[in-house]
């Protein structure tokens, strides 16, 4: 569709093309704010009941070839056919902190093309804006994890992922975004996936590769709630630790804690018998 639209470029001063999908709004975007399309570019959306034409080439003009350059790995990153979402972070939110932080960002543009430490670093950077700017001070995912785990109710489904999953989420918007961005060229010469994120199966095909070390150390893997802000820890019904069999660990704010010197006191047993 982009091949076309560039070469269609030649000989029209404006193109229309008929679709409905973001990725493709994406590029046109990204494609007219490199000049490779005609001066009029519009995406027709919708259906006869409710259809609209959407002028790609105003959006460039609004958004300035900065934005616009960096919105293919914005897009991948947060989520497109070929790779996953964060939980709970939408396009909106995704867009509105990269027009918002555009400069601290601007490594974007290049993004398929840098190498993988480059590119997991501005990603991080990215990613860590989409949690908050509130935690501008923590610098890794693990981290982060860290301190919402701690200083939060959040539940492990709303904390970001760990840094090892996120290289290897990364690396396949890495992938995709390349594929993206050489769209205009009509013999691609496309990379292997596997080991871009994405493993060989046993079967001939290939699955993605989600993480390749343990999300979390094996004292803490089954923990459902890390939050504990009990004094004593002596009652299933403010300590979610006691409540679910579980001693207190380094990670719960709680202070005076006989759940975890319960711990202690038999760890010192276990010692003297030895």
């Amino acid at each position: 569709m982009i091949l076309h639209g560039c070469s269609l470029a030649k000989d029209h001063d404006r193109i229309i093309v008929r679709c409905g999908d973001t990725d493709v709004l994406v590029l046109l975007v990204y494609y007219f704010s490199r000049g490779l399309l005609s001066d009029h570019v519009y995406m027709y959306a919708g259906n006869s009941g409710k259809e609209r034409y959407i002028p790609g080439h105003i959006i460039v003009k609004q958004l300035g070839k900065t934005v616009c350059e960096c919105l293919p790995a914005a897009h991948s990153l947060t989520g497109c056919d070929t790779t996953c979402s964060l939980y709970r972070i939408g396009k909106k939110t995704a867009y509105t902190k990269l027009l918002k932080h555009v400069g601290a960002v601007s490594e974007l543009q290049t993004f398929h093309q840098d190498n993988v430490a480059t590119s997991v670093t501005v990603a991080r950077a990215y990613a860590l804006l989409l949690y908050g700017e509130k935690w501008k001070n923590i610098d890794t995912l693990d981290a982060l994890r860290y301190t919402l785990a701690t200083t939060t109710d959040k539940s492990a489904s709303m904390l970001p992922p760990t840094e090892d999953a996120f290289k290897q989420h990364v690396l396949r918007a890495r992938y995709q975004t390349r594929i993206w961005c050489e769209s205009h060229i009509a013999h691609q010469q496309l990379i292997d996936p596997v080991g871009h994120g994405w493993s060989a199966c046993d079967s001939g095909g290939i699955t993605q590769t989600m993480f390749t070390q343990p999300s979390a150390p094996v004292e803490v893997r089954d923990l459902t709630h890390l939050y504990c802000t009990d004094k004593t820890c002596l009652s299933g019904r403010k300590c979610p630790c006691l409540l679910a069999g579980l001693e207190c660990i380094e990670a719960c704010s709680c202070t005076d804690c006989e759940n975890q010197n319960n711990r202690s006191d038999d760890n010192t047993e276990v010692e003297e018998d030895i």
